[in-house]
């Protein structure tokens, strides 16, 4: 079984799309429960059965109907795993509790940031209360290894499973004319930075007049859309982006665009970078902690919210184009270490081994160091307004 509210384009419905792909029907039989119709049928694999729950709210009355809606379609499914991803919801302890009275292995994935300590539907989650959860889940998975050490430091068992990337036939070569560059995110989302994206793309003009943002994405809420197309105004940049709406396979416009860019302040899943890398494109990004990053000079970090630096550095990627089809090579060859069968391997002995503790290997100097970095961060800076 297969918890969570909705299947659409986000990196947490990715990486499920890409679970059900790759474990069915060879290895497990797989039961979607979702809140939220499926808009696109053929995005899951056909054979998988979904199961509908009404949505818990905060109320008693509404996580007592779900907690009883999803007793029946474990009993009339036969669950014996449970993959929750939906770790901040209200009714993460009662889900947890019913799997195990019902002898229910339950898996979960997590990275540690803010949201570690949440204010989900006025109810406050505290850190302290978090762990005390995640002790009671059979093994958790990590989008990084700082989020594996920190678990693991506190008696969790945690290992690190990377994203796989999507499959696509050999990218086109990197000799490009057009200066554009590919921004690919929910752009409702505040955490996501698409002001910054806008501002650093005002710096960008500067050093390079024809350079465009291709914003790979939808908003789903109208509000942000007139806000943003507002902004995009007063800076003047309305010649200079374009915005696709969401697509399944972005990499059409990603052929499209020289480097890639990310203003995202929190990612968990980063199913667009390596998106990105995927079709040779370098990358700009904030700092954040993506091991895909990680020893990779075709992704270029810069600190959170530094316009300024990012807009240097996308500069100097569409200007040289040298060190960009240098780079652009690099990227390649760093993201074989992210192949379907890499992934395939780690999510299937993930399943078949949670009840027995994960390996735990040494971790380098440098690996606790970036863990204290971001964790330190994720401490003591809040998140800003969109």
């Amino acid at each position: 079984g297969i918890l969570y509210d909705r299947i659409e384009g986000g990196g947490i419905e990715t990486t499920i799309r890409n679970i059900c792909q790759e474990i069915y029907p060879e290895h497990f039989n797989i039961v979607l429960f979702l809140h939220e119709r499926v808009k696109d049928s053929s995005i899951i694999p056909a054979g998988i059965k979904i199961v509908y729950l009404s949505s818990p709210q905060s109320s008693r009355s509404s996580i007592y109907d779900f907690i009883n809606e999803l007793k029946t379609g474990l009993e009339e499914n036969s669950i014996s795993i449970l993959m929750h991803w939906w770790i901040h919801g209200p009714a993460l302890l009662w889900i947890t509790l019913l799997c195990h009275l019902m002898d229910i292995a339950v898996l979960t994935s997590i990275r540690f940031d803010h949201n570690f300590e949440v204010i989900s539907r006025r109810q406050h989650y505290p850190h302290t209360s978090m762990l005390n959860t995640l002790r009671c889940i059979d093994k958790i998975s990590c989008l990084n290894i700082s989020s594996e050490i920190y678990l693991r430091l506190q008696g969790i068992d945690a290992i690190y499973l990377p994203n796989t990337v999507r499959q696509w036939d050999e990218p086109i070569p990197c000799n490009k004319r057009e200066n554009n560059i590919a921004v690919s995110c929910r752009l409702h989302d505040r955490k996501k930075g698409i002001r910054h994206c806008l501002l650093v793309l005002k710096e960008v003009l500067r050093y390079c007049p024809n350079a465009k943002m291709i914003f790979i994405g939808s908003f789903e809420m109208p509000e942000r859309e007139k806000i943003f197309y507002e902004r995009a105004k007063n800076l003047n940049l309305l010649e200079h982006i374009d915005v696709t709406g969401w697509i399944r396979d972005p990499a059409e416009v990603l052929d499209q665009c020289k480097v890639g860019f990310s203003a995202s302040f929190m990612e968990g899943f980063p199913n667009t970078v390596a998106d990105a890398q995927a079709r040779g494109l370098p990358l700009v990004m904030y700092d954040l902690d993506i091991s895909i990053a990680d020893n990779n000079p075709s992704i270029i970090r810069v600190p959170q919210q530094d316009i300024k630096g990012a807009a240097i550095e996308l500069a100097n990627l569409l200007l040289n184009d040298d060190m960009r089809q240098h780079l652009s090579r690099v990227a390649l060859e760093n993201i074989k270490r992210f192949s379907r069968e890499r992934f395939k391997r780690d999510i299937l002995d993930f399943l078949k081994n949670f009840d027995s503790m994960s390996h735990m290997r040494s971790y380098s100097p440098g690996e606790y160091r970036r863990a204290l970095q971001m964790m330190a961060w994720y401490a003591g800076k809040s998140m800003p307004d969109y």
